[in-house]
């Protein structure tokens, strides 16, 4: 699929490039297909291009205390890689696909020439990326500061309102009690105490690799400090 017929069901940063520029970038750009738990990049390396992501789910994470913190969930029709590739610096944080995930790599030198050729695309890159890394930093700091059971609430909360729920209120990818230990970062022990207060209280079950959230205002209550 070229970019422009992919980018009328995808929209994002590359959107506000020109017809021809995006012709010229169906020529250089790369497709790949990553696995579940497979790294697009990992934190500390170098930055040699652009992803944008056709289908699939993406976390982002970071690392401080030489632990992994999930900062947010990616889903279809984001750019990643921007702050590395524009800031011309080694990638300040990991993107691994929780998903079966379709990408298509831009090349360094393909991503810059957008940002000569388009001011709409390098106003529009600038903007998000000083939004983007106050985001995190406020983020991670939160995060570092959680109790465990605020973290998975959110965790949970931020899986739904990125990919939203299939009818009977599951989430739309396998979650499992090994995938919930990878991306909270906590032991088996702890996590297990957290999921058995979220089902006792009916917010949250596990049932067969589905993940239900059964009370929204529950946990977001619990995520953001207003419930003991």
């Amino acid at each position: 699929m070229s970019c422009i017929l992919c980018l009328k069901n995808n929209p994002n940063a590359l959107t506000h490039c020109s017809p021809s520029t995006l012709e010229k970038l169906d020529e250089n750009r790369v497709s790949n297909r990553f696995q579940a738990g497979e790294y697009l990049f990992r934190e500390g390396s170098e930055a040699t291009g652009l992803y944008c992501l056709q289908l699939g789910k993406i976390l982002i994470e970071k690392t401080r205390n030489q632990k992994a913190h999930p900062l947010r969930f990616i889903k279809k029709g984001y750019l990643l890689g921007m702050p590395a590739v524009f800031g011309n610096q080694k990638h300040i944080h990991s993107a691994k696909a929780i998903a079966e995930t379709d990408a298509c790599f831009i090349p360094r030198a393909s991503a810059f020439k957008l940002l000569e050729n388009d001011p709409g695309f390098n106003k529009y890159v600038l903007l998000t990326l000083m939004k983007e890394m106050e985001e995190l930093e406020t983020r991670l700091a939160r995060i570092c500061e959680q109790t465990a059971e605020q973290r998975v609430a959110e965790l949970l909360l931020d899986m739904q309102e990125t990919y939203g729920l299939e009818e009977g209120g599951a989430l739309p990818l396998t979650v499992s009690f090994n995938f919930l230990s990878g991306i909270t970062n906590l032991s088996d022990r702890t996590l297990q105490k957290v999921l058995d207060m979220f089902i006792s209280k009916a917010w949250f079950k596990l049932q067969y690799g589905r993940a239900f959230i059964l009370n929204k205002a529950a946990l977001k209550m619990l995520a953001t400090g207003r419930l003991a």
